[in-house]
């Protein structure tokens, strides 16, 4: 499927590699230790096997040093000043913040892994078409949920399902209903084109009906 996608053997191998390191990443444990003018940073726990096989890991897999990972999760750098009077320094972390450092490193690798595996199916899905225009015909698809089933929901969950029950109406409607007309035109039974109407659900959080359950 890659091949197919025109990712060339660099890509793939990068691809892959960022996978692993993301994986990897979340293995990665901290201690706390004191560091330079008695502040409380912390250090990746490389007595731990595990801990200590990720970082090696994850240093291999994006091409880094272990010293300069563990640096990155260890401490922020912090610049003042301007010009010739700028100054640059690396103050320690917590272990609790060197934690979340860890947790938004695998996040943004796995963000910038999806934009560039995105990117390079829109690249080969929808190419230039012949008279010059950015883009040619596309399909799109539609990934509609249902009702979430939880022991607690909050409003913001009530406000996605309704949005989801409406577009599969949307969709039950103009798609199934469609496809009924044209087997009627054909002759054929519009009966084998059934679905699941979902109008009691949305009567009820329209309030036009008291909820059946």
């Amino acid at each position: 499927a890659l091949c197919a996608l025109g990712l060339t053997a660099a890509d793939r191998r990068g691809l892959w590699a960022t996978l692993v390191a993301i994986l990897e990443v979340g293995n990665l444990r901290f201690l706390p230790e004191e560091a330079d003018g008695g502040l409380v940073g912390c250090k990746v726990d490389i007595d731990k096997p595990m801990s200590a096989a990720a970082l090696a890991r994850v240093a291999q897999f994006l091409d880094q040093d272990t010293v300069v990972l563990e640096t990155a999760l260890c401490y922020r750098t912090v610049a003042a000043g301007a010009g010739r009077r700028s100054s640059i320094a690396k103050l320690p972390l917590s272990q609790q913040v060197a934690e979340t450092s860890r947790d938004a490193l695998a996040t943004s690798l796995y963000s910038a892994l999806f934009d560039f595996v995105a990117a390079q199916v829109n690249k080969r899905t929808n190419p230039p078409s012949k008279d010059g225009s950015d883009a040619s015909a596309t399909i799109s698809v539609l990934d509609v949920f249902g009702l979430e089933i939880d022991q607690h929901n909050s409003l913001e969950q009530l406000c996605i399902n309704y949005t989801n029950e409406r577009l599969q109406q949307f969709v039950d409607t103009h798609v199934v209903e469609s496809e009924r007309a044209f087997l009627t035109d054909e002759g054929l039974d519009p009966s084998v084109a059934s679905y699941a109407a979902n109008q009691d659900v949305l009567e009820s959080l329209d309030g036009n009906r008291a909820p059946s359950w």
